[in-house]
């Protein structure tokens, strides 16, 4: 499986993983390229009142690093910016208002790591990191 084959996979898990969880996912693989940041918000789901924002990492065993190393301080500062600009380019979106009736009271970064066998024949391990 190539790695943006794995990668779509992993996020198509992180996002069925999340709903079962009960947060409700509202996009997916959002872009942005605006003067201040660019770069692209895997998953954006709403848990209770809080919209969060989550960075999807997955790996083979075996094939060096675990998925979280992948997350650096830099990339988690971008991830932010992502996360405020989605938000103000939302806020009075109707489906996002169904769903934060109150509003937001905050933003939250989470990182999903996924960890598929070598094999490529079970289900990956999944580990999700809140409030990065």
């Amino acid at each position: 499986m190539s790695a943006g084959r794995l990668g779509r996979e992993g996020e198509q898990i992180a996002a069925s993983y999340l709903t079962a969880c009960g947060y409700r996912v509202v996009d997916r693989n959002w872009r942005w390229r605006g003067p201040d940041v660019r770069g692209e918000l895997d998953i954006v789901a709403v848990a209770a009142d809080l919209l969060v924002t989550v960075e999807v990492k997955t790996r083979r065993a075996g094939t060096g690093g675990r998925p979280f190393d992948a997350v650096t301080d830099a990339k988690r500062a971008r991830l932010w910016k992502l996360a405020n600009r989605w938000l103000a380019e939302h806020r009075l979106d109707p489906d996002l208002r169904h769903h934060l009736p109150h509003g937001v009271r905050g933003i939250r970064l989470d990182v999903i790591g996924l960890l598929f066998p070598a094999d490529g024949r079970t289900e990956p391990a999944i580990d999700h990191l809140q409030a990065v």
